[in-house]
């Protein structure tokens, strides 16, 4: 069960999708797994793409309105899409760094899944009798 959720969590910060990503955080997915998990909500790493998000948020409003005031070739209206650009090279850093960790969980539960079969097939093995 463990390695389906991992997987499943794996999967889930691979699509680097910001809504999924920070959506998934509150759902039974991620707090099933407790703190261990890379998309809870409590993970630093989380509240760190959270906080990006609402920067992105912010910046796209006064962007807007920069724009609407002073046109988009105005040079203040290009320094907030530098900013924002480098807002998405942050927020595309931060979830390498939850994909990079959701991926080692799902490789440490599969590590753990297959231990827990090969002692289970060892066992039955030995439980045979010899005439079997």
């Amino acid at each position: 069960m463990a390695r389906i959720a991992k997987e499943a969590v794996y999967r889930l910060t691979e699509t680097d999708d910001p809504e999924v990503v920070l959506g998934v955080g509150e759902t039974s997915l991620a707090t099933g797994m407790g703190g261990n998990s890379p998309i809870a909500a409590d993970n630093k790493n989380m509240q760190l793409l959270q906080k990006l998000r609402e920067q992105e948020a912010s910046l796209k409003v006064q962007m807007a309105a920069e724009q609407v005031r002073y046109g988009a070739k105005n040079p203040a209206c290009k320094r907030f899409a530098t900013r924002l650009n480098r807002w998405t090279l942050r927020f595309a850093r931060s979830c390498n760094v939850s994909t990079k960790i959701a991926k080692t969980d799902l490789a440490l539960a599969k590590a753990n899944e297959d231990a827990i079969r090969k002692s289970v097939n060892d066992q039955q093995r030995g439980s045979r009798c010899p005439g079997q």
